[in-house]
């Protein structure tokens, strides 16, 4: 295991070099209080160029659909900034990709051990065989 902090930053666009991929989507007009004790998600990201990448980011967008127009929330780094910017979760190693090839893992989140007001992060990345485990408050 690796434990690591997450950290909150601004990202620019041009440092993405993967597809973005939807990796949880809620309806929270609908869902139990408790959902989010254990969430669990496979994922896979394919490399748009040859590069050498240093983590993973993360954000979320809201939908608020009313009856006369849908409004988006968006955190990506490709829309207008806001304060919640975007979640960065650090390799321990840089790791070098190719354009074309994925990356392929699964996401656990759940409630931390200690500290009610934070979440646990897990990564599992088959290839390169790595298990991160980020704390995020």
């Amino acid at each position: 295991d690796v434990t690591k902090e997450a950290t909150i930053e601004l990202i620019s666009p041009e440092c993405i070099c993967t597809t973005a991929e939807k990796i949880f989507d809620f309806d929270l007009v609908s869902c139990a209080t408790d959902f989010a004790n254990e969430l669990s998600s496979s994922f896979e990201f394919r490399f748009k160029n040859d590069k050498t990448i240093h983590g993973f980011v993360g954000w979320f967008d809201c939908y608020f659909d009313s009856m006369t127009k849908l409004i988006i929330l968006s955190t990506s780094p490709f829309s207008e900034s806001t304060h919640w910017k975007q979640t960065i979760f650090p390799l321990k190693e840089p790791i070098l990709v190719q354009a074309g090839h994925s990356i392929r893992g699964e996401i656990r989140i759940g409630k931390h051990a200690h500290n009610p007001r934070a979440l646990q992060v897990r990564l599992l990345l088959q290839q390169p065989n790595l298990k991160l485990v980020y704390n995020i408050c």
